[in-house]
């Protein structure tokens, strides 16, 4: 294996010498590099503020702002009412879709529709989600045409007869309802395993053997003592109701 210092003085071989100012010379090259991409990355973004102020001034002076601010508050009402800004994308979108022949009332009508179905499950529209399922931003619900004629469609449909069986959901708050009527405080949210325990109407043993998802996937509700699911739970429940 060959040294790198001399074995008798401890200096630095000429070979390694040269190297090291090689790599020196490289180092100092790429700091300069760095430094260089810096001030252009500042350049850039003082570019792009401007571009922002100079678009905001624009959307401000719009013929169509004072239209676009009414229908950007109904959807904050509707669909986001913690929601503190309503410029940049949002407000040029919904400018966008005014100038493009969409009338106030159509706009206000496709952000009710989107708030009647704020979120996506399996790729569909629903009423009922996880937070991070939720898509009804008004960037996304004015951003082409498409998209608001989508809103108006969801808005406009027919309502159609409900069905006698309920959602995962609303079956859940109906369960919970009812244990919290028959066994008073016995319910308990177990925030880990994402799941309420509760004692069974059914083998009415002891303990809280009663398992209560809070995930919308079957099998959302059972006994793990006497095995009982959905129906027979709920048959036992309206028994204990009467």
């Amino acid at each position: 294996m060959p040294l790198h210092v001399c074995s008798e003085c401890g200096s630095v071989l000429p070979k390694v010498q040269t190297a090291l100012v090689v790599y020196e010379g490289k180092v100092v090259a790429a700091v300069e590099d760095v430094e260089n991409l810096e001030r252009e990355l500042r350049s850039k973004r003082a570019q792009i503020k401007a571009l922002r102020r100079d678009q905001d001034q624009r959307m401000k002076t719009d013929p169509q702002h004072d239209n676009a601010m009414e229908v950007l508050e109904h959807w904050r009402t509707l669909c986001a009412p913690k929601t503190r800004e309503l410029g940049g994308k949002r407000l040029e979108n919904v400018i966008a879709r005014l100038h493009g022949g969409y009338s106030v009332t159509e706009l206000k009508q496709a952000a009710s529709g989107y708030a009647s179905r704020p979120f996506v499950s399996n790729g569909k529209r629903v009423a009922d989600g996880r937070k991070e399922n939720w898509y009804a931003d008004a960037e996304l619900v004015f951003r082409d045409a498409q998209k608001v004629d989508a809103g108006i469609r969801m808005a406009t449909a027919p309502v159609t007869k409900r069905s006698v069986s309920l959602s995962i959901v609303e079956a859940r708050e109906w369960v919970l309802d009812c244990l919290d009527r028959l066994y008073p405080g016995a319910s308990l949210h177990d925030k880990a395993m994402e799941w309420w325990v509760a004692p069974c109407p059914v083998c009415l043993g002891g303990g809280l053997p009663l398992r209560v998802l809070d995930r919308n996937t079957k099998p959302w509700l059972f006994c793990s003592v006497c095995n009982a699911d959905g129906p027979r739970i709920a048959e036992a429940l309206r028994g204990g109701e009467r």
